[in-house]
């Protein structure tokens, strides 16, 4: 077994080489580039560890996995890692050229879940690329990172990616999301004809590592950015479920597509509310449970400030299922108020890069802290 691995730890300023024993008879291309992303990753340098990543477009390149890796990378200039180890073994060589290896990335952070270490496994691919970028090309000698060598389902308009073992859920969750986008294409009135793709897995850790380093919850079921593919853990759901779960993350891309500014300026409550409240038609009995919460809440004067769950990043775990919960009932209560059209224009007023107010102001002529008010009065109706 070659086994390819340098060991960093920056909170002493030291970087540990492995020993030569460790990198004897190890693959010479692999080994360099590891080591230089390790070297990034420390560096907190997007980047000098992108330039080690596949492209966007090229033969056999996954423009979703380069969207992945750049808000990956682009996380290390804000958080950089106290311990960077990453370790490759087992390699074998692909039919197209390419080579998989078992990657294993141990970490540790300044903050976070993963401040007293954390530990992710699966397989990686290198493949070989010219100097023009462009995949087997023989007039360089540049290997990059191009993801995980999934099984993939096909689908008009969409792939799901999954590993062996777990066809059956790929097979449910094929089936769910084209019903689930067609719901949410409706209720944001919009047309998305942008193939879309979708990758179930089944490691948490591995999940929690693919997203960013300084991922601030423990636990992580699913997860969506601008770009990406859609994830879920292959346990998030079974059967008819995947399609309340595929309702409210799609309603994530149906949101960025409301306009350009969507995803740097519309309030963490107010995206997450409004998936909430297009996964609704998939929940019997949710909603009265909900308002019924957000009575009793209201009631106990337990409801949150806007203010403190308007980030993910800075939410504090404590306060976090409320911007699924109070967002998802306040934006029940303008789509009932202003109707869909209103509720729309609301997002896409934020969408388009006016602050909340503002917003509220142009799409439902009122005030924010006046919505909030009346909405605040309407729970204590029974």
């Amino acid at each position: 077994m070659n086994v390819l691995r340098v060991c960093i730890v920056a909170v002493v300023g030291v970087i540990g080489a492995a020993s030569s024993a460790g990198r004897a008879q190890s693959l010479p291309h692999i080994d360099a580039v590891i080591e230089e992303m390790e070297l990034a990753v420390l560096a907190g340098d997007p980047a000098a560890y992108l330039r080690h990543v596949a492209p966007t477009e090229c033969a056999g390149c996954d423009a979703f996995f380069r969207a992945e890796q750049e808000a990956w990378a682009a996380d290390l200039a804000k958080v950089r890692p106290v311990k960077f180890e990453l370790s490759a073994s087992e390699p074998r060589e692909r039919e197209d050229g390419g080579v998989a290896v078992m990657l294993v990335m141990e970490y540790a952070m300044p903050e976070g879940p993963a401040k007293k270490g954390a530990r992710a496994e699966w397989t990686g691919v290198f493949r070989r690329h010219g100097d023009d970028g462009k995949s087997g090309e023989v007039n360089g000698d540049r290997w990059l990172y191009h993801g995980e060598p999934w099984l993939v389902l096909e689908r008009e308009g969409f792939v799901v990616k999954y590993e062996p073992g777990f066809e059956e859920v790929a097979e449910e969750a094929a089936a769910a999301f084209p019903v689930s986008k067609s719901h949410a294409d409706e209720g944001f009135g919009i047309t998305n004809a942008k193939p879309q793709q979708i990758k179930l897995y089944h490691d948490m850790e591995h999940l929690k590592a693919s997203v960013y380093l300084s991922m601030p919850d423990s636990s992580l079921g699913g997860w969506n950015e601008p770009g990406e593919s859609i994830k879920f853990m292959t346990w998030y759901t079974r059967g008819e479920g995947w399609k309340q779960a595929f309702a409210h993350e799609y309603a994530h891309v149906a949101t960025w597509e409301m306009g350009p500014r969507a995803r740097q300026n519309m309030p963490w409550w107010m995206a997450e509310g409004v998936a909430e409240l297009s996964a609704e038609r998939f929940r019997p009995g949710y909603v009265a449970a909900l308002d019924k919460m957000m009575r009793d809440l209201a009631a106990s004067n337990a409801l949150v400030a806007w203010q403190e769950i308007i980030d993910y990043q800075t939410a504090a775990q404590r306060v976090k299922q409320m911007a699924y919960m109070q967002g998802h009932h306040l934006m029940g209560y303008v789509s009932e108020r202003f109707g869909r059209e209103g509720r729309n224009a609301w997002i896409r007023e934020v969408a388009a890069g006016k602050t909340l107010d503002e917003a509220t102001r142009g799409a439902l002529g009122t005030g924010f802290a006046e919505l909030d008010a009346a909405w605040r009065e309407s729970l204590k109706e029974r």
